[in-house]
């Protein structure tokens, strides 16, 4: 099966290794998580006209764990998020700097 996300919503397959330890937010102690990228809205509609997303599927995106919201779809669990609530991402052959 084929899931598209609407708007600015962005589907991720959550990464094993922020599972068990996530980053720590000192503040308010929140985890945060990784997820890659497997599919991406088509953007938000604002006064403007269409804003496209900037995350493109292979990116590894950085989420905190209040705004994911879990799905399963063909029995794998996936998180769905908007992308605005998205931290931060990483883009494949780049590097953090």
């Amino acid at each position: 099966m084929e899931f598209r996300p609407l708007n600015d919503f962005v589907l991720l397959e959550p990464l094993e290794d922020s599972q068990a330890g996530g980053l720590v937010i000192a503040d308010d102690q929140k985890k945060v998580f990784m997820g890659k990228v497997v599919a991406v809205g088509e953007g938000r509609y604002e006064h403007l006209g269409l804003i496209k997303s900037k995350l493109a599927i292979g990116d590894i995106v950085y989420f905190s764990s209040f705004s994911k919201q879990e799905i399963r779809i063909d029995g794998k669990i996936y998180v769905i998020v908007p992308e605005k609530e998205a931290l931060g991402y990483v883009r494949e052959n780049t590097s953090i700097s």
